[in-house]
């Protein structure tokens, strides 16, 4: 799943044609052998513009409505049978959940969804419909809910559905899930969600919904690392752990810079806050090493252990990726004074940086989020 979010970052990276050197320092093609493909701003901003990572401040719980335009695809072999569009199915909670239902039409031309409304109190749907629309043809959903009812309209044919007798008024939107997914395919359009008041709380033009699923995850994993990071010494000499993330002193090149890309990456694409202060931890470590005392293979001081290329940090400082989509040399005019020091003391400390003039490779990403 993962590998979706990947290809459909570097695709992003592609399609803006990179014959043309648009980083300096950088050629501006793929090579055949050992290929690297610069990433830019603007291809991240691509990906999460078709995604909906964050959702409106205050969902319309009580009272509210929602729009947009589905593709319907017929179901692929990797795609499960009762696939979640918005929303999902919780136990014991209250929300509303658009799904796919396994049993389109015999020769594929019709697609089955189901619209549930669930309520903590009761064991069975506190309303439903289900529904069928034509595959790969353009399809507009209506929602609006209140306390007495929900209308549901399917390219313009609508259906009044009548809360269950046994469910306790009024009822609430209070655990809502703000997630989407949906087929292999399947994208929606003109998406908007609305209030009481029909003020707009939120809106997406075009979300790739066959994205959303692979990024979800990649940000779980991200998480992971950030909890592991958070109980990781913060000291010059650490003690040689599980091989976790707070073994950065011990750990090869792709622990380090994997670590560290995630954290980026995961920024760049929601913004929130404490992917950039796991990349400042990051850092911050990286600075404490210099002062490390630990004696390494053959009596030698150990700076950073980095795969096969030994005490050889293979990016970061001067090669780093900022947010600005640029990689130069240039330290001084687009890195914070943090970066500048990082890249001194890597100068000073890691010996391959003080043998070549080459380019260490591939670049580490953690830069953007100390920007």
């Amino acid at each position: 799943m993962r590998m979706k979010l990947l290809c459909r970052l570097v695709g992003a990276a592609l399609l803006l044609n990179v014959q043309i050197n648009a980083m300096a320092e950088m050629p501006g093609y793929v090579k055949a052998a050992r290929p690297h493909v610069g990433l830019l701003k603007e291809d991240v901003d691509r990906v999460r513009n078709s995604l909906a990572l964050t959702g409106p401040d205050v969902f319309p719980a009580m009272q509210g409505g929602m729009s947009f335009v589905i593709t319907p695809r017929r179901k692929a072999l990797s795609d499960r049978a009762e696939q979640p569009i918005f929303g999902s199915i919780q136990t014991k909670k209250n929300g509303i959940f658009i799904r796919h239902i396994d049993g389109d039409s015999a020769d594929g031309k019709k697609i089955r969804f189901q619209l549930g409304f669930q309520d903590a109190a009761i064991d069975t749907y506190a309303a439903m419909r289900s529904f069928e629309l034509e595959a790969d043809r353009d399809a507009t959903i209506e929602l609006s809910w209140d306390k007495t009812s929900v209308v549901l309209t399917v390219n313009g044919t609508s259906y009044n559905l009548k809360w269950a007798a046994t469910m306790p008024l009024p009822w609430s939107a209070k655990d809502q899930l703000y997630t989407f997914g949906g087929r292999t395919g399947e994208v929606i359009k003109d998406f908007k969600l609305w209030n009481a008041a029909k003020q707009l709380v939120a809106q997406h033009d075009f979300l790739d919904l066959e994205l959303q699923e692979p990024v979800q995850d990649y940000l779980s994993s991200v998480d992971a690392n950030w909890t592991t990071l958070q109980s990781c010494a913060q000291t010059a000499n650490p003690v040689r752990q599980n091989g976790s993330l707070c073994d950065l002193a011990f750990q090869g090149r792709g622990m380090i810079t994997g670590a560290a890309s995630r954290f980026a990456l995961a920024y760049l694409l929601t913004a929130r806050p404490h992917y950039m202060a796991a990349a400042r931890r990051l850092a911050d470590q990286m600075f404490l090493l210099k002062d490390n005392t630990t004696q390494g293979l053959n009596g030698q001081q150990l700076k950073l252990a980095v795969g096969g290329n030994g005490p050889c940090l293979p990016a970061s400082g001067p090669w780093a990726f900022c947010t600005t989509g640029c990689m130069t040399k240039s330290m001084t005019a687009i890195f914070p004074r943090a970066m500048l020091s990082l890249a001194i003391t890597l100068a000073a400390t890691v010996p391959c940086w003080r043998k070549t003039s080459r380019p260490p490779s591939p670049p580490i990403m953690w830069a953007a989020a100390t920007i």
